[in-house]
């Protein structure tokens, strides 16, 4: 085992021990449904068009997250038989 002598480094470890327990706690509990996927509010999304396909913008932790919309109207999902 390593014996810590100084006190600064004994305060070093508290300091880190803490971030960490802070950050472990803070995560959110995300909603999921049954399948275990994300349910994301209807309220809190755009869609966005790119390349002729559409897509779920919705907030994120500092950024915006995006998702191919399940019922996009982009001939190209037809034509590979993906609706």
């Amino acid at each position: 085992m390593i014996k810590i002598r100084q006190k600064q480094d004994r305060i070093f470890i508290y300091i880190i021990v803490c971030l960490l327990l802070i950050f472990m706690i803070s995560c959110g509990k995300v909603n999921r449904d049954n399948n275990g996927n994300k349910i994301i509010p209807s309220t809190s999304f755009t869609i966005v068009v790119y390349d002729g396909c559409q897509y779920l913008e919705y907030p994120g932790y500092l950024a915006f997250h995006y998702t191919h919309k399940g019922n996009c109207n982009n001939p190209i999902h037809q034509e590979k038989g993906e609706h």
